[in-house]
């Protein structure tokens, strides 16, 4: 994956942090 500006990072960090979001609801969710 190649970064050529500024907002693809910004987006592919947004990304991330909603995946890790989605980790810690299904984990409590889980518990």
């Amino acid at each position: 994956m190649r970064f050529d500006n500024a907002s693809t990072v910004v987006y592919y960090c947004l990304i991330q942090m909603n995946i890790i979001n989605l980790g810690i609801l299904a984990h409590i969710d889980a518990g």
